[in-house]
């Protein structure tokens, strides 16, 4: 994990090196939205009642106290997470 913080923006690039690797299932607190931007690899993001499966290039967005994790579909894959 890396973190950069830009003025009022948080950066978090998270590298899942394995397939089944996770980020648990977690929501951020309100008044912080979240984008990720899936970088390398796939990912599945999922929530009470809802997946979806992102692949390079694809990008979600977060309410704030929206519940969401992320499960490793490949090796290496690699996700940047804004929260601002």
């Amino acid at each position: 994990m890396k973190l950069t913080d830009i003025g009022n923006l948080h950066l978090i690039i998270y590298t899942f090196h394995n397939k089944g690797d996770e980020l648990p299932m977690h929501d951020h607190e309100e008044g912080a939205a979240h984008i990720t931007i899936v970088n390398a690899g796939s990912i599945k993001a999922y929530g009470n009642g809802w997946e979806k499966i992102l692949k390079p290039g694809n990008i979600e967005l977060f309410a704030p106290k929206q519940d969401h994790a992320f499960l490793s579909l490949e090796d290496n894959s690699k996700v940047t997470n804004i929260i601002y």
